[in-house]
């Protein structure tokens, strides 16, 4: 898992603050290939009428690593994530919303300082009395 500590997004020729991250998060390996972790952020994107929209984060994974043959690693992450937006913006105030996210990621990792990889990843919106996807990406890289 990928862990910036502050990040901010320039828009409009950067003119303009986009949006901004801080994040603190801590990892924990618990057996060879497991590894768990907890995060909290804090972020804001701005929106049309150019006021940030706020949201506070907290997350907590699991990832699994597996060698495969020689040059393939296999990693499955699952993330149980709950977000809170700004009051001032949200008609449900401070009700969380949360996600049970699931990624499946294939690395080849043996190619210099490249590494080719294609993964899938499932966003689950838990609700009260259903459960839905409310998201997937499908991505490849190096």
């Amino acid at each position: 898992m990928e862990s910036r500590i502050v990040s901010l997004r320039i828009k409009e020729n950067y003119s303009q603050v986009g949006g901004y991250n801080f994040q603190l998060s801590t990892e924990y390996t618990v057996l060879k290939n497991l590894n768990v972790g907890l995060a909290y952020r804090y972020s804001g994107n701005r929106d049309f009428s150019l006021r940030f929209k706020q949201r506070n984060r907290i997350s907590v994974w699991a990832e699994y690593k597996l060698d495969l043959v020689k040059y393939f690693r296999i990693k499955a992450i699952t993330i149980l994530q709950e977000q809170y937006t700004d009051r001032n913006l949200s008609e449900k105030g401070y009700i969380p919303t949360r996600y049970f996210r699931n990624k499946l990621e294939l690395l080849y990792k043996e190619l210099g300082k490249h590494s080719p990889y294609i993964f899938a990843e499932m966003y689950y919106k838990l609700k009260y009395n259903k459960h839905e996807i409310s998201r997937s990406q499908f991505a490849t890289g190096n």
